[in-house]
């Protein structure tokens, strides 16, 4: 058979010296040449290289190679034999015995030498496999040795293998020592390891915590402390560190805290005021209207699918032309199909109930009408009557037009929740609008007792007429009335049909029925919204318009002739400061006159001597005086003209000349004007129809009455307060027209002005029994007030303003004192002549503007196509 391939041999230890690698290689060269002269028959050869492989080079051999090799030797000893070499049987079997026996032994040799080495090599299992195969060999060839000489062979392998077991024990135990040594090794190594990463992480996170510490990051901060105290729990420098860390955190919350406290307080202070910034607006959306809009959606509480709203929009908005004259029913169809592009399913099973045939004749001619018309009309021409049961209807599901019979298309219901809460609040009417009536007051005040008055601001909610309103239940009652008489009034099962049902659920109705009828039902709340959401803004504004204007020009001049007389010197020798005019008083002459001191406070009084010939004669005017005097009487102190006369002239000039004629001049002149508006505008938004009303007043507190209260010997007063109010009460009651472009109003406006107040003595008189009789005294207070009322019913259109009343007074003064025919003379009239002129005008006005408030309007005015995209969902 061919020789197999040489197999790797057996691998020296590392460090062995070049000598036996290079003795391995040579036997695996001769082995392989053994092999090739075996396989071409040249036994000679073979034998005698084999021969040779098992003598010298039998050690660098495996053991299957040097177990080949022996048998390799036999067999060329075999064939050599059989191929004529003339030896008898009995010596071919000798020979061949001895042969065996020698390739036995050989290979018994040479697996001892190789089971030595390897337990010389501590291989302890190839040592032993090797002494089993030795074993083995001896025991496969013993019919070739003697009985002895197979007991010493085995015990020779015996005494291998028990050399072989002590070995493994020493070794086994060589390797425990060594195991455990390792173990402690490793173990300490371990601990050691252990202990030189804890402190290098200790140093770590102490490093990082001063990193994070000059970050400011407190709080991770503590964190790695946290990690570093679990490493190591009494770490000193991590129990200072976390305490010191704690007490950061704590004051940073602090003053976290402090100053989010006073942000939050500068943040109210600028809502404060911001919310003091007045708005323009009547109605002012949130900047951020749209987005919330957007959130919330079109509020509505029926709502389809998708693919309906398109199919609704299209046969809603698309118009198309029809004529059909007697067409079929099918071809009628089929043209809408094509003009809409929609998916049509005609139910002819439910027609054909109603015998509507596909061959129906339908007359049809129409311009430009949009498709939901021609449905309707087609429907209508080929039911056979108008009841229910009757009719040919249509409706749209998933997307889908389906005309069917009305009975089959009812059976398609929904239930939906309508949210009606906001049509069941009840406008009311506030009729009771308190009055500027002083006699309301005194008679509240004698009505009421001692001890207190009655305001009429302080129960506003009397102000609801409640008579007027309905209530809760009956509302809905009547909100349910309206749906089931303008939608399907034939379907609803409490009047007699079998479609729709209405339940009431505190405040919402929960409705089942077809979709087309929840269109039509929610259209319907939609329009009653709409009519609820107008309201009326009314400005009420009063204007009070004041002009005064006030002129003087005076001149006074007075003489006095003979002025150094000897009655004049004889007073002067008295009181060096008398002068001729003190002889006078009114151009009358005085007996007795009165002069200042010179030093000092005080005067003289002095008798006049009677005069030596001419006394002192005087010539004095007085118009000045006269004209002040005479206006004064015409005007009230709080004018123009009555300040003006009691204050110092604007311009005045006075002098005397004193000589043997003495001449006093006065001249003083004034010139004022003033000019004032006042505007008192009230406003009121209210709801279309709502009678509202606001007033803006100051309630003054009043002793309107006494009650006197007395017994024996004494007596005393028990006062009744009242109230009397300064300011404006506008009341409005408001409607809208139809093409909501006027407003028609019942308004009464009325403004009071508290002028001032009088007080009354009220006395007691009691008698008594220990002592005489006695009274006592106390006072009520009388206001005066003006008032102004305006009643009346105007129409207006919106935002327009209307003038709906008012007052013109105009008051004009011209006063002139003067000497006569002296005041005449041109030119030197002024001398002798005094004037004075004053005007005052004053114009009252009361406008009404009113401005109707549409919900929809406005948020289309604030926001320009919000309301096209929140209903485009719906409308396509």
């Amino acid at each position: 058979p061919p020789a197999a391939e040489p197999s790797s041999g057996w691998q020296p230890p590392q460090g062995q010296d070049a000598i036996e690698q290079s003795r391995k290689w040579q036997a695996q060269e001769l082995l392989a040449q053994a092999d090739l002269s075996f396989d071409k028959g040249i036994y000679n050869d073979a034998l005698t290289k084999y021969q040779q492989l098992s003598g010298a080079f039998g050690q660098y051999l495996t053991v299957d190679e040097l177990a080949r090799v022996n048998a390799r030797i036999s067999e060329a000893q075999v064939r050599l034999n059989a191929n004529g070499t003339g030896l008898d049987p009995l010596s071919a079997q000798m020979k061949r015995t001895q042969v065996q026996k020698e390739a036995a032994l050989a290979e018994f040799n040479n697996q001892l030498t190789q089971a030595g080495r390897s337990l010389d090599t501590g291989d302890t299992e190839r040592a032993r496999n090797l002494a089993a195969a030795a074993r083995l060999t001896i025991n496969s060839n013993k019919n070739a040795f003697a009985e002895s000489e197979v007991e010493g062979y085995n015990q020779q392998v015996a005494d291998l293998l028990a050399k072989i077991a002590g070995t493994e024990d020493t070794l086994a135990n060589q390797r425990a020592a060594a195991q455990a040594r390792a173990l402690a090794d490793e173990a300490a190594k371990s601990e050691a390891q252990r202990l030189t990463e804890k402190e290098r992480k200790i140093r770590e996170a102490i490093s990082r915590v001063r990193a994070l510490q000059m970050d400011l990051k407190y709080a991770e901060a503590l964190q790695v402390v946290d990690q570093l105290l679990y490493l190591d729990p009494i770490n000193p420098a991590g129990l200072v560190l976390k305490d010191l860390l704690t007490d950061q955190l704590i004051s940073i919350e602090s003053k976290r805290s402090i100053k989010t406290t006073w942000e939050k307080v500068a943040q109210h202070s600028l809502q404060n005021s911001s919310a003091m910034i007045p708005s323009l607006e009547l109605i002012e959306y949130p900047s951020d209207w749209p987005a919330i809009s957007n959130l919330r959606g079109e509020p509505l509480a029926f709502a389809e699918s998708a693919e309906n709203q398109r199919v609704n929009s299209l046969i809603a908005t698309k118009k198309t032309p029809v004529k059909f004259n007697e067409s079929p029913l099918e071809s009628v169809v089929g043209f809408l199909q094509a003009v809409t592009l929609l998916n049509i399913d005609i139910d002819w099973a439910s027609l054909e109930s109603l015998s509507v045939a596909r061959e129906k004749p339908v007359t049809l001619n129409l311009t430009n009408v949009p498709i939901k018309t021609i449905l309707d009309k087609v429907c209508e021409k080929v039911s056979p009557g108008t009841d229910i049961t009757q009719r040919v209807g249509w409706a749209v599901n998933d997307g889908v037009l389906t005309i069917a019979a009305e009975e089959a298309l009812r059976k398609n219901t929904q239930l939906v929740i309508y949210d009606i809460r906001d049509l069941l609040i009840e406008v009311p009417q506030y009729t009771n609008t308190p009055q500027f009536d002083l006699s309301q007051v005194l008679s509240s005040s004698s009505q009421g007792g001692g001890g207190g008055g009655q305001s009429p601001f302080q129960n506003q909610t009397q102000n609801q007429n409640q008579d007027l309103g309905r209530n809760r239940d009956g509302r809905i009652d009547q909100i349910i009335q309206l749906i089931q008489e303008n939608v399907d009034s034939e379907g609803w099962k409490d009047m007699g049909g079998t479609t729709g049902s209405i339940q009431r659920l505190d405040g919402s109705l929960i409705i089942v029925n077809t979709a087309k009828n929840h269109q039509a039902i929610n259209g319907l709340l939609r329009q009653l919204r709409e009519v609820r959401a107008m309201q009326i803004n009314v400005e009420s504004r009063i204007l009070l318009v004041n002009q005064e204007f006030f002129e003087q020009i005076g001149f006074d001049i007075d003489v006095y002739l003979n002025a150094n007389n000897n009655q004049v010197r004889t007073a002067r020798a008295i009181a060096p400061t008398s002068q001729a005019s003190d002889f006078f008083s009114n151009a009358k002459p005085n007996r007795i006159i009165t002069s200042p001191n010179v030093v000092g406070s005080g005067t003289t009084t002095q008798g006049v001597v009677n005069p030596r010939s001419w006394s002192p004669i005087g010539v004095t005017q007085n118009s000045s005086t006269l004209a002040s005097s005479l206006l004064s009487g015409q005007i009230e102190s709080s004018t123009v003209a009555g300040t003006a006369l009691s204050a110092a002239p604007a311009l005045g000039i006075a002098g005397q000349f004193l000589d043997d004629v003495q001449v006093d001049f006065l001249i003083q002149a004034t010139q004022a004007d003033r000019r004032s508006v006042r505007l008192n505008a009230p406003r009121l938004t209210f709801t279309n129809g709502q009678q509202s009303n606001i007033y803006v007043v100051t309630q003054t507190a009043i002793v309107s009455d006494l009650q006197s209260v007395v017994s024996d010997s004494a007596a005393s007063f028990d006062p009744t307060i009242g109230v009397v109010s300064e300011g404006v009460i506008l009341a409005v009651e408001g409607t809208v027209s139809a093409d909501r472009r006027y407003v028609t109003m019942n308004v009464q406006v009325s403004i009071n002005k508290i002028d001032g107040f009088q007080e009354r003595a009220v006395s007691a008189v009691v008698g008594g029994q220990l002592v005489s009789s006695a009274s006592t005294e106390s006072f009520i207070q009388l206001p005066t007030s003006t008032v102004t009322s305006v009643s009346s019913t105007v129409t207006v259109p919106d935002q327009g303003t209307i003038m709906m009343g008012g007052q013109r007074i105009k008051n004009e003064y011209e006063v002139e004192a003067g000497v006569p025919v002296l005041s005449k003379i041109p030119f030197i009239n002024r001398l002798f002549s005094n004037r004075i002129k004053a005007k005052d005008e004053q114009t009252l006005l009361i406008l009404m503007k009113p401005t109707i408030l549409i919900q929809n309007e406005q948020e289309e005015r604030n926001f320009p196509g919000l309301l096209d995209t929140l209903r485009a969902p719906y409308g396509g």
